[in-house]
């Protein structure tokens, strides 16, 4: 009979005791399709600035890009101040979302890039690239967290990432 050494034994308890962090995670897609299944309800004219709103926020961004967020609000309020002044969620100022799709562009165990492609019911994109928002996600504390949206406007890239260090001159 075959004994079980010390470290084969510890190996297994690690992998069966992480077992339910890593399923609490889920797919990053999850939390992408969540925030368009919302964004495209009713006209899909509501947009997606409920993503902003702190709890909302709290929840589904990284620790980091919540900070960033923390500090660009602070002086934009300190201005009287939109922090933003377009929908980063439907890449828009007039939000119009009939359907979407999520791919996935790039996956490690930690990282996700996810691509939106978005279709509206009124609009159509000057530039097919604009129709698309990349999200950038990380895993934190057990659950995927958006670390940065990325799109195009008429060709130009923009980042939120980029937007709030500009606002807060990092």
């Amino acid at each position: 009979m075959v004994g079980l050494s010390r470290r084969t034994f510890l190996a297994a308890v690690a992998l069966v005791s992480s077992a339910p962090a890593m399923a609490a995670a889920g797919e990053p897609d999850t939390v992408v399709r969540a925030i368009y299944d919302r964004a495209a309800q009713g006209q899909g004219d509501e947009g997606g600035m409920f993503l902003f709103d702190e709890a909302v926020r709290r929840r589904n961004f990284s620790s980091a890009l919540d900070a960033l967020w923390r500090k660009a609000e602070a002086i934009a309020e300190a201005n009287d101040e939109p922090v933003l002044d377009f929908d980063p969620v439907t890449n828009s100022q007039d939000p119009d979302v009939k359907s979407f799709t999520v791919a996935s562009e790039a996956r490690t165990d930690a990282t996700a890039l996810l691509a939106v492609t978005l279709t509206g019911r009124f609009t159509e994109r000057a530039q097919a690239a604009d129709a698309v928002v990349r999200y950038v996600l990380i895993l934190e504390d057990g659950s995927w967290r958006i670390d940065d949206l990325r799109g195009s406007v008429d060709g130009e890239a923009w980042s939120l990432r980029a937007i709030l260090k500009q606002r807060t001159g990092e």
